[in-house]
């Protein structure tokens, strides 16, 4: 059964699927980083606390797949990364599927704002 992601067909589950992780909290960002290495298919190619060392260093890993903290310290906000991400993604890696970004509350601020990709609360 084939199902179909944001940006075309559901990669192959035999497919080992890449993943980068923006958190600012380290703890966090281990947990996620342990918890997604548990899956078999799954492989956490970069990890980073800042929007700026993501957005500089996440395109040539060409990832399948950014979960991106909402809430972000910097110039940048996650959503915001989502939106530029969600830019070079479609001009240098259009197999990557649309940023997720990840937050612990909907606030106002937050909610709706999600480009093209999920909100996990």
């Amino acid at each position: 059964m084939g199902g179909r992601w944001p940006n075309g067909p559901m990669p192959n589950p035999e497919k080992r699927l890449s993943v980068v992780i923006v958190e600012d909290e380290g703890l966090y960002r281990d947990l996620l980083r342990v918890a997604l290495g548990t899956f078999g298919n799954i492989v956490v190619v970069g990890d980073f606390a800042d929007a700026e060392a993501a957005l500089a260093e996440i395109p040539p890993l060409q990832p399948d797949v950014a979960i991106v903290d909402v809430e972000l310290p910097g110039p940048l906000n996650g959503v915001q990364l989502g939106v530029s991400l969600s830019n070079v993604n479609s001009r240098t890696w259009p197999s990557c599927s649309s940023p997720t970004t990840a937050t612990r509350n909907t606030s106002p601020p937050c909610r709706g704002k999600c480009p093209q990709g999920g909100l996990i609360s």
